[in-house]
């Protein structure tokens, strides 16, 4: 299975979800790597800070053509059982042939009408482009939610009325999040039984979910 994570906005979380979901599947024991598509790279630096005494998941760097990336994807899709790719916050040839070969697309937005706006740009742009010659599923994730504030169900409310999948679970603005990333942790590894990590679990949950029903964008 990959799964991408992508939007055109820098600033969402997707470094963050795709390093905690990378954990999520490896400590269910599942063959998982992570690909970094970002020029930032953080996702390679937050590989290069995990503690020794945590488990070593493996973080590769991929550019070049559509040719480079078939031949880089296809012994990967052999080694592994999980391949997430965790991509820059601009539009550019590496995001879009990200979303052509994925299995599962993971689009996460922070919590307010101009992101949600900017996410449905994004899926005008770039998803709607690729459904024209295959079947795309994949989900909205809700991110830095606030607690105690109408953004998140406006913003939701706004997404489920022009018919994007939402997931159910919405990731909250913890400071467990950016702390336990900053140390190349997981927030289950971090702080296994705070709320950070409820919310990562749920939204793992619910990702198994979709991607075993092959609910459709």
């Amino acid at each position: 299975m990959l799964i991408t994570l992508a939007n055109q906005k820098g600033g969402t979380g997707k470094t963050t979800l795709a390093t905690n979901l990378a954990g999520a599947f490896a400590a269910d024991h599942r063959r998982v790597v992570l690909v970094d598509i970002d020029p930032q790279r953080s996702a390679l630096e937050w590989a290069e800070t995990r503690p020794e005494a945590v488990p070593q998941i493996p973080v590769l760097s991929l550019q070049g053509t559509e040719d480079a990336w078939r031949r880089a994807l296809a012994p990967l899709r052999e080694a592994y059982e999980v391949i997430i790719i965790d991509t820059g916050g601009r539009i550019s040839p590496a995001v879009r042939y990200s979303v052509t070969v994925a299995d599962f697309m993971l689009v996460p937005t922070l919590a307010s009408l101009p992101d949600v706006r900017s996410t449905e740009t994004f899926y005008h742009q770039i998803i709607q482009g690729v459904a024209r010659d295959k079947a795309v599923y994949g989900g909205i994730v809700l991110n830095a939610v606030q607690g105690g504030t109408l953004l998140a169900k406006e913003a939701e409310a706004y997404l489920r009325e022009r018919g994007f999948p939402v997931f159910t679970t919405r990731l909250h603005q913890y400071i467990a999040f950016r702390e336990a990333i900053g140390r190349g942790l997981t927030v289950r590894e971090y702080e296994p039984a705070g709320k950070a990590a409820r919310d990562l679990a749920q939204v793992y949950d619910e990702l198994q979910e979709y991607c075993d029903g092959n609910k459709k964008t």
